[in-house]
């Protein structure tokens, strides 16, 4: 399974920009433990990746609204990398169940060098939508 947000905008025949779409590959989870130390969602702002979202169309895509994901870049924004990769510990996201935790307890470098780069690329998607005032499609399929 694959994780992928695109901004909630008309993008006509040109596709997305950048910052306007990041993909998470099978991470979303791993991210959500470092924002909140768990799996599931815990009722923050910080839970984006694995809250519950209105389905569209009875596909895996869901929306997020607008004001979901400005609140998640309010979040997001005054905490560092170092802070919330602080919070990296492949034992315990294997125990919480994270998926492919075995994969991330069996490969921590190469893990930790994933979500540094996810990092980077959802600070980016959220300060893209902020300026915009969009909300969120994602897809985890």
């Amino acid at each position: 399974m694959e994780c992928r947000l695109y901004l909630d905008i008309e993008t006509g025949n040109a596709g997305y920009g950048s910052g306007e779409k990041v993909d998470l590959g099978g991470d979303w989870e791993a991210l959500n433990f470092l924002f909140t130390g768990g799996r599931d969602a815990d009722g923050s702002p910080a839970s984006l990746l694995v809250d519950e979202w209105p389905d569209i169309g009875g596909s895996e895509a869901c929306s997020i609204d607008k004001e979901a994901l400005a609140a998640f870049a309010r979040w997001i924004e005054p905490r560092s990398d170092s802070e919330l990769l602080s919070r990296f510990d492949p034992s315990a996201m294997e125990k919480a169940g994270i998926y492919r935790g075995s994969s991330i307890l069996a490969d921590p470098v190469s893990t930790r060098d994933r979500l540094v780069m996810h990092l980077e690329a959802l600070r980016s998607f959220v300060k893209q939508s902020a300026s915009r005032r969009a909300g969120a499609i994602i897809v985890i399929a």
